[in-house]
């Protein structure tokens, strides 16, 4: 039997080309791309994201069907911090077991200023970038919640967290501001897990839980995510369960 695989490919000229050759014979692909300007190759085809180095020649593809090379394997196993490749294939299994939930836009694409966030209805769910970090948000039972297991943000939030906030959410905003509800949650250890987590708090939302109400059994976490990603399923996070009440501070954006 033949596949298609549909990529949408952020391109420096002869990208597509390397990654085809990856492929098993019976997958066919069909390309979206989009190639970068001059003066945008030069400037952003070195980052730490999966857009370049992901599919470099000697980066074969560990899982096929969403996406992810074995240098993402290696990543994960090792103990590195995650990249924009997890969180897509994190969120692309989302998409496939709930195809109802909105949201779960590519986590990189509002730093395309040619096609950022777009505004997103109640029942969506989104992971964030900013600022080498990741979080996650969602717009569910009529309340905009911001999980952010590294800082408290009892201080407030990043401008450009703010802003991306701003865009998905808009249509959660009412009279001139949007209310964004940051739960209390568990803190994680050291500064490489926070895409664990992020991908932790996803699958919890999409299966209807409470990621403030969870302990996250962080040791457990890598090795649980590599089996989602190789079974293709969502499951929850190894964890043990918090006290149902939990306190919160809310952070009011003026859209």
């Amino acid at each position: 039997m033949n596949h298609t695989i549909h990529v949408h490919v952020y391109t420096c000229n002869s990208r597509v080309k390397k990654f085809t050759t990856l492929l098993k014979p019976e997958y066919s692909v069909s390309f979206l791309t989009l190639e970068l300007k001059d003066n945008e190759r030069k400037g952003n085809c070195t980052s730490q994201s999966s857009e370049d180095s992901d599919f470099e020649d000697d980066d074969p593809l560990w899982l096929v069907s969403l996406g992810l090379t074995e240098r993402s394997r290696k990543i994960l196993v090792s103990g590195g911090w995650l990249s924009d490749q997890h969180m897509t294939a994190a969120m692309s299994l989302v998409k496939r077991h709930f195809p109802e939930i909105h949201g779960l836009q590519n986590p990189l694409r509002n730093k395309s200023q040619s096609k950022p966030f777009t505004p997103q209805p109640e029942g969506s769910i989104q992971i964030h970038h900013t600022s080498n970090h990741w979080v996650t948000s969602c717009y569910l039972d009529g309340e905009v919640k911001l999980y952010d297991f590294l800082y408290c943000r009892k201080d407030g939030i990043p401008k450009e967290l703010e802003q991306q906030l701003r865009t998905v959410y808009q249509k959660a905003a009412t009279k001139g501001h949007i209310a964004v509800t940051v739960p209390a949650v568990q803190q994680q250890k050291g500064g490489q897990d926070c895409g664990l987590y992020a991908i932790a708090c996803l699958f919890l939302l999409a299966l209807g839980d409470k990621p403030e109400q969870v302990h996250f059994k962080q040791d457990e976490m890598r090795m649980h995510l590599k089996t989602c990603f190789e079974t293709e399923t969502v499951l929850p996070f190894p964890h043990c369960t918090k006290r149902s009440r939990t306190s919160h501070v809310t952070v009011n954006i003026t859209v």
